[in-house]
């Protein structure tokens, strides 16, 4: 009985400091996002950050898998920037996405809150202390709405083809521009004072078909500035004069740097699980638990 007994103890006494230390593990590893209000500073818990994070930039309709890989990418972003600055407060402008909150996700998704309150939750949870390494390091992985086709490779990521996202509704769209209105801004950008032609405007692509230069005579500007100046949904574009106007024609939305959340949803659809669709978009980086 003696041996029993103590038996007995040593059991609820090894249960007591398991309990206890996954308690002081959640603690150590507990992050922050803080954000300035009139009020102040208000600290969110990381969990709680993601919620929001992940209503804001994820469509409702979205698979649960597709959420789960979403939120690894999220939150990756946070530990990378804690990390850099050997901190468990990340300032909320660094964290690259905004978050809903509670009030402005009722607002959002109407009868649908409650589901989609849900997802979000889920998906923190399921991949809780989840993130993406590069060779032990926490890297920027990426993400994006939808792809020119394929996405975009640079050191760390490589190009993966994304062929579905062509049939996407905003896919392609147009924009028309007054030539006269056309010329006027690039000249401003370029700092000139010759009218800038489409015809003499040279675009260089990346191998994804994005546009990494905008060359015109000796002088070139970025894709990405051109996509600022004119509000483009992605730097992969083309332009066309026609008659009294230049046509800037736009694929895909987004950088196209990471993962395509549109084909991201589609291999969820098919059954893929977050493990492989984040393994897909990011070849050579490792899931890990921080």
């Amino acid at each position: 009985m003696a041996l029993s007994a103590a038996v007995l103890l040593f059991v609820c006494l090894r249960i007591f400091c398991m309990r206890e230390s996954r308690e002081s593990d959640k603690e150590v590893c507990r992050y922050d996002v803080l954000k300035e209000s009139a009020a102040g500073y208000e600290r969110i818990p990381m969990d709680d950050y993601l919620v929001g994070a992940l209503a804001a930039c994820m469509p409702e309709t979205y698979e649960p898998e597709a959420y789960k890989a979403q939120a690894v990418l999220l939150r990756t972003r946070l530990i990378m920037i804690a990390d850099q600055n050997q901190t468990k407060e990340i300032p909320y402008e660094q964290a690259g996405q905004n978050a809903l909150s509670d009030t402005q996700m009722r607002a959002r998704f109407g009868r649908e809150y409650e589901k989609t309150r849900r997802k979000c939750e889920a998906a923190v949870r399921e991949t809780d202390r989840m993130i993406l390494q590069y060779h032990g390091v926490t890297a920027e992985a990426p993400y994006f709405a939808l792809s020119a086709g394929h996405t975009r490779e640079n050191g760390k990521m490589t190009s993966v083809s994304c062929k579905e996202d062509v049939m996407a509704d905003d896919y392609l769209t147009e924009q028309s521009v007054p030539a006269a209105v056309f010329s006027g801004q690039m000249q401003a950008i370029l700092e000139t004072t010759e009218e800038v032609n489409p015809s003499q405007i040279e675009l260089v692509r990346d191998s994804a078909g994005y546009v990494e230069w905008v060359q015109w005579n000796d002088q070139r500007i970025s894709g990405e500035k051109v996509q600022e100046l004119f509000s483009l949904p992605s730097s992969s574009f083309s332009i066309e004069e026609q008659k009294r106007d230049v046509v800037i024609t736009v694929k895909g939305v987004g950088h196209g740097y990471g993962m395509s959340q549109y084909t991201a949803n589609l291999m969820a659809q098919r059954g893929d699980n977050f493990y492989t669709i984040l393994a897909y978009f990011f070849p050579r980086y490792e899931i890990v638990k921080k």
